[in-house]
């Protein structure tokens, strides 16, 4: 066997940019920057800070593990957030009484009275975003952002092999996807 045969082929140019998670990626960046300095300048509060008080005023009193489920992200993320809210007493700990090792994390008074305080903005923002698109072309978004969900989910699951549908095979559920429904303004 010759050595240029042993070579892997020579893999033609491609233009990553191309690819659907650079750009939700680069997407989510964008926006996350923009919501980063409004939250930060008119609240005070860092976005990932608003996004877990946010998470906790739609799924009442959670830990660390459902948080870090519910929001795609590792337990070190919501525990490093959950301090800095505690140190700023947007959120109060209470000790789970069938885990001592587990607490449940929810809002006080005051994180309460900041996402109210923050959820108009937040609104205002997303309704700007989608402005651009008409009520059917964000019904399809919605839609195929939670086919891209479950697909992922599955891919993390390491079940990418399967040969039917990811969405009849899996455990992941299409439900826990569901954007909550909202009307939409046909443009």
């Amino acid at each position: 066997m010759s050595r240029s045969s042993s070579r892997p082929p020579r893999v033609t140019s491609y233009d990553f940019r191309t690819l659907l998670t650079y750009r939700i990626l680069v997407l989510s960046n964008t926006l996350g920057k923009g919501a980063a300095r409004l939250y930060a300048r008119r609240y005070g509060v860092p976005l990932a800070e608003w996004r877990l008080l946010a998470a906790l005023m739609i799924a009442g009193p959670s830990s660390v593990n459902s948080l870090a489920a519910a929001l795609g992200t590792d337990k070190g993320w919501i525990s490093r957030t959950v301090t800095g809210l505690v140190n700023k007493e947007l959120v109060k700990l209470s000790p789970d009484p069938d885990d001592a090792r587990r607490f449940y994390i929810e809002p006080k008074a005051a994180g309460r009275a900041l996402y109210n305080n923050i959820l108009p903005a937040a609104l205002a923002r997303q309704r700007r975003l989608v402005s651009v698109l008409t009520s059917k072309e964000q019904s399809v978004l919605d839609e195929l952002l939670m086919k891209l969900q479950v697909q992922a989910a599955v891919l993390a699951e390491g079940t990418e092999g399967l040969e039917e549908s990811p969405l009849a095979t899996s455990e992941v559920s299409i439900d826990q996807y569901k954007a909550p429904k909202r009307a939409h303004k046909e443009k």
